[in-house]
């Protein structure tokens, strides 16, 4: 797997999680939890994904906070148009999937906050988990 993103690819995996900490800093302590657990700041880009970033995009959800939900689906899209493929796959495989599949998940609920491309991979995984 490290050889799709060549040389850059631990240079990429920091950047995406520090993107993560910097501008959502209300996920930093439970980044700094997982740190801890693992013993280790070497943690994949899509395990940090799962285990702070999707959590948080839920409790926001859970507490209708409208502004920041707007943030975060901005993000997710900047993401999926960055021409960057580990932040693609990010996207997609670890937060958008994981989100679709979370037990409470509301489509027309999040649907509102989602741009072009969320949208259409939102119903993608839909799809595919309906099979």
């Amino acid at each position: 797997m490290r050889l799709k993103y060549g040389g850059y690819y631990e240079r990429w995996i920091k950047r995406i999680k520090s993107i993560d900490v910097k501008y959502f800093p209300n996920t930093h302590e439970r980044y700094n939890d997982l740190v801890n657990f693992t013993g280790t700041e070497d943690i994949g880009s899509h395990v940090v994904y799962c285990d702070v970033f999707v959590p948080y995009i839920i409790n926001q959800a859970e507490n209708n906070n409208e502004e920041e939900l707007i943030r975060i689906f901005q993000f997710i899209e900047w993401l999926l148009d960055s021409g960057v493929d580990l932040y693609e796959d990010v996207a997609i495989v670890t937060i958008i999937e994981d989100l679709v599949t979370s037990r409470d998940f509301n489509k027309s609920f999040y649907e509102k906050f989602c741009y072009e491309k969320t949208k259409r991979l939102m119903d993608e995984v839909i799809k595919c988990y309906r099979r």
